[in-house]
């Protein structure tokens, strides 16, 4: 979570008005996580987990206490080996994308990653991965604007794609400085 969901996810929760869709998902994922969380480490920490719960809100069948909460169900779907083969190829690119990145911010072309362009000239199946994944690529890579093309251009080689990180144009608000 922290290393991915949690790093995209901030500005999203930070931006959005409290009654955003985006924002009101992500709170949702993040609750679902937190309850299972806390009913998992019951066992481990039941002082520290029977605090938390006593702070989580909103809960139908709330119970006195943790230690009255059923454990965590495993939840499969039919399709959970694709997804997570699609999902750990994913992984794969984007740390790529996070090495074309961070190569960028050392030579000084950008500050953060938000103050970035990125134009990725993908592999075919790489092309089809990315157009498989039903989110907003721009937001999961941290970046300012993200264009996919066919065209040659110059960038970081790999395997999967050729990866340019430009610093993006334009002025940044108050509110992000």
């Amino acid at each position: 979570l922290s290393a991915f969901y949690l790093d995209f996810t901030k500005d999203v929760l930070y931006i959005e008005s409290k009654d955003d869709i985006a924002r009101r998902s992500i709170q949702t994922v993040f609750y679902d996580n937190l309850d299972a969380l806390v009913r998992l480490l019951t066992p481990f920490i039941p002082y520290t987990t029977e605090e938390v719960y006593s702070f989580m809100e909103n809960i139908s069948n709330k119970q006195e206490s943790v230690y009255l909460l059923n454990m965590v169900e495993v939840k499969h779907f039919e399709n959970e080996k694709e997804l997570l083969d699609k999902y750990q190829k994913f992984m794969s690119f984007r740390t790529n994308v996070l090495k074309a990145i961070e190569e960028a911010r050392n030579n000084k072309v950008i500050g953060k990653s938000l103050s970035a362009k990125l134009v990725i000239k993908p592999t075919e199946e790489t092309k089809q991965l990315l157009n498989s994944i039903k989110s907003d690529l721009k937001t999961i890579f941290i970046v300012s604007e993200l264009v996919i093309t066919d065209e040659e251009i110059e960038g970081l080689q790999f395997d999967s794609a050729t990866i340019q990180v430009t610093a993006k144009e334009g002025i940044i608000c108050k509110r992000c400085w």
